[in-house]
């Protein structure tokens, strides 16, 4: 439902556009590599690899992605790393 949202968002500003959509951190990784977004929206909790990680192979893969991390934690163990 979130991520609904904010691709519903995203897709009323001209100027940006929805390149792709993943339910989990290995396709959020696949999809960024396929798609070569200018931005990537990241959950830090998602099943099968947690978006911490998933930002971390992002960033080596694709150095000139940028990822805006959200979370509803404010556990500082999941905000620090």
């Amino acid at each position: 439902v979130v991520r609904l949202g904010i691709k519903a968002l995203i897709e009323s500003e001209p100027d940006m556009l929805v390149v792709g959509e993943a339910e989990n951190g290995v396709e959020g990784v696949r999809q960024t590599l396929a798609c070569q977004p200018d931005v990537v929206i990241m959950d830090i909790s998602m099943p099968e690899m947690d978006g911490l990680e998933a930002t971390r192979r992002i960033r080596q893969e694709c150095a000139a992605c940028q990822v805006l991390i959200l979370t509803v934690h404010v556990q500082e163990r999941y905000l620090f790393p």
